[in-house]
């Protein structure tokens, strides 16, 4: 919930609630790091040292719910890839004390897209087992799950007389499946359960094609939301728009450039830029 900073917040009341470490760490475990900034802006000193600030200010934070399992699935080599127009805010605004100030009790959203992937080959079935359960809350459906084990095997075997042992397979995070609904094409899914209400965040959920290919696709009427851009002719003047970063153990790192080219952004017929 947003939080004022009025000085009537600052007693010693309240600032002794939080003094003893054990009911410290309970209470700010349990808030968004957007809103751990704007209790510390509130406060004063909220957060004692740098160790403090990189735990509780974290803002994967806003994004996930099990940020245990999220580590080790990473050292595992999951990957996880937020891109969007927002990204830069939703990354620096829990260190930004004019943007906590100005929008302290303010609701405005910060649209996040995000996009998984994990290495086929190589991996114990335990491991991969995990990483097509990895979910944002916690709730993975089980249609969904049975589906992505089965596109799983196919590929893996196609993979074992193949020369691309690189090959990533794209995540739908256990995504809610219609088992009446043909699907042709991978979709946006909006998660409502994320830790920060302030997070419009999407997944995207493939298709067995998507998968093959390693490809994302991208509606036209999302490019605003993804970019900037009122105008979709603007995208094609350079691939610099697709603002992006890796979620990462210890935080959120931006990405300048793609470098092996994975998992490409398709619009319509146009690849428009890529992710990995």
């Amino acid at each position: 919930m947003p939080i004022a900073c009025r000085p009537i917040l600052a007693t010693p009341d309240i600032f002794d609630l939080f003094v003893p470490y054990e009911t410290r760490s309970r209470i700010l475990g349990c808030l968004s790091a957007y809103d751990v900034a704007k209790l510390d802006l509130s406060l004063g000193g909220l957060l004692h040292n740098q160790r403090d600030r990189r735990r509780y200010l974290n803002p994967v934070r806003d994004l996930l719910w099990d940020l245990v399992t999220m580590k080790g699935l990473i050292r595992d080599g999951m990957k996880l890839v937020v891109f969007g127009k927002d990204v830069c805010t939703w990354k620096d605004r829990v260190n930004d004390e004019r943007y906590l100030t100005r929008n302290r009790n303010a609701r405005k959203k910060v649209r996040l897209f995000l996009v998984g992937t994990f290495p086929i080959m190589g991996k114990s079935e335990e491991t991969l087992r995990k990483m097509i359960g990895f979910t944002i809350n916690g709730i993975s459906d089980e249609l969904r799950m049975f589906g992505d084990r089965y596109q799983l095997k196919r590929i893996a075997e196609d993979l074992a007389v193949a020369d691309d042992r690189d090959k990533p397979f794209l995540m739908a995070f256990g995504a809610p499946l219609d088992p009446y609904s043909e699907t042709r094409s991978g979709s946006w899914f909006k998660v409502t359960d994320v830790p920060e209400s302030t997070v419009d965040l999407r997944i995207y959920v493939p298709t067995f094609t998507d998968r093959l290919w390693e490809e994302v696709r991208l509606p036209v009427h999302q490019i605003p939301r993804c970019f900037g851009l009122q105008l979709v002719r603007s995208i094609f003047a350079g691939k610099t728009h697709v603002r992006k970063a890796y979620l990462l153990e210890t935080g959120v790192q931006l990405i300048e450039n793609s470098v092996d080219r994975r998992i490409l952004i398709r619009l319509n017929i146009f690849l428009i830029g890529s992710l990995l």
